[in-house]
C-alpha cells in the first residue's frame, strides 16, 4: 500500500485486552505521510491515538532525528524510530501514556534504565511519546505536505503540544521545544521514452518518488521547487537543448543528461553558444549517474537514482 492507504478500524477492544495491547504492524512504512494519515483516519474513528518523535540520539542510530512513529489505544502502529528492536515495547509505553493521557520521556540503549533491549547499533536513543489531544496540526501538516511546501513540526515540552507551521526548521531541540522539519518530497521530470526511461520510472515509483513524464509545461509548473530534479535521458541532442534551456530557468536541486564525456561537451558548447553563462552549465550534471558510464538500460536507471538519493541525503544533513 501507497501513501494515503485507508486502514481497517478493528473492533472495540476488551478492558483486559487493552491491559494486554500486542504490538501489530499496520502497514510497513517508514514514511512520515503514512504515520500521520494512520493517525488521522485512527482518530476520525474513534481511536486514541499517541505520536512518538525520536528526539535524542547517543552515538548513532538507524533512523534519523526527528523519525516518527504513530500509534494507536489497541497496538496498531505504523512507523520506525529503531531497526525494530524497541518498536514493541514503545507500543506499550505509548498505550500507557494513552490510557493516562500524559505525554512520557523514553529512552532506549544507552543511558536506558531497560537493560533487556539493547540496540545492534550500540548507541542509545531518546523519545518523546506526544498523546493526541488535538489532531489539527496533524491536517495542517497533511495539507502542507500535499501543496508540497516545507512543514514543520513543534513539539513543546512544557506544555506537551504540537503545532505545525509552514516553515522548513532543521531537526533538532531549541530549548525546550522539539523541531522535526520535513521537506517536500523529492520529485523527478523524466524526459526521454528509451527502455532507460522504463526501468527508472519503475525503481523511482518503487521508492515512492513521483515522475512526471515528458512535460515541459511542468518544468515551468514546478520552476520554484528545489525539490524538484529533472532528467533528460534523450538519445537525440536536437530534444535536448529546449527541455535543458527551460530546466536552467528554474530551481531544480539536479539537471542531469545521458551520454558520454564528448556528448556533455558538446552540449555544453551549444549551450554556451546560445549565451549560458559558466555559473549556469555548471548546474547540467553529465553523464548522468553515481557509478561509471553503462550501455545497459537496468545499470543506467539505477546508477541515474542512486546519485538522485546521494544528492538528496547530502541535503539533509547540510553537506551540499
Amino acid at each position: 500500500m501507497g501513501i494515503g492507504a485507508e486502514y481497517d478500524v478493528m473492533a472495540e477492544q476488551t478492558e483486559q485486552e487493552k491491559t494486554h495491547v500486542q504490538a501489530i504492524r499496520a502497514m510497513a512504512s517508514d514514511h512520515p505521510d503514512d504515520a500521520i494519515r494512520f493517525l488521522c483516519s485512527s482518530i476520525a474513528s474513534g481511536y486514541r491515538c499517541a505520536l512518538v518523535l525520536l528526539t535524542d540520539i547517543i552515538d548513532g542510530a538507524s533512523r534519523p532525528l526527528g523519525a516518527l512513529m504513530a500509534i494507536r489505544e489497541d497496538g496498531h502502529y505504523i512507523g520506525l524510530v529503531s531497526g525494530g528492536c524497541v518498536e514493541a515495547s514503545l507500543v506499550t509505553e505509548a498505550c500507557s501514556a494513552i490510557d493516562e493521557g500524559c505525554d512520557r520521556q523514553s529512552r532506549y540503549g544507552k543511558g536506558s534504565p531497560w537493560f533487556d533491549i539493547v540496540l545492534p547499533c550500540r548507541g542509545g536513543i531518546g523519545l518523546h511519546i506526544h498523546v493526541v489531544r488535538d489532531n489539527h496540526p496533524l491536517g495542517d501538516f497533511l495539507g502542507l505536505r500535499e501543496q508540497r511546501r516545507a512543514a514543520t513540526l513543534f513539539y513543546d515540552t512544557r506544555t506537551e503540544s504540537l503545532v505545525c507551521k509552514a516553515v522548513y526548521a532543521p531537526t533538532g531541540w531549541e530549548g525546550p521545544v522539539f523541531m522535526a522539519g520535513f521537506r517536500p518530497d523529492p520529485q523527478i521530470i523524466l524526459f526521454g521514452d528509451g527502455l532507460e526511461s522504463v526501468f527508472l520510472v519503475s525503481l523511482a515509483e518503487a521508492a515512492q518518488v513521483r515522475v512526471i513524464r515528458n512535460d515541459i509545461e511542468a518544468v515551468c509548473l514546478h520552476a520554484k521547487d528545489q525539490e524538484t530534479a529533472i532528467i533528460i535521458l534523450h538519445h537525440d541532442p536536437d530534444l535536448e537543448i529546449p527541455v535543458l534551456e527551460a530546466a536552467l530557468q528554474t530551481n531544480a536541486f539536479f539537471i542531469g543528461c545521458l551520454g558520454s564525456r564528448k556528448t556533455q561537451q558538446r552540449r555544453l558548447s551549444r549551450l554556451r553558444n546560445k549565451g549560458h553563462d559558466a555559473a549556469q552549465l555548471a548546474r547540467i550534471h553529465g553523464p548522468i549517474g553515481l557509478f561509471g558510464p553503462s550501455r545497459e538500460a537496468r545499470s543506467v536507471a539505477i546508477s541515474v537514482l542512486a546519485e538522485l538519493f546521494a544528492l538528496i541525503e547530502a541535503r539533509k544533513t547540510g553537506s551540499s
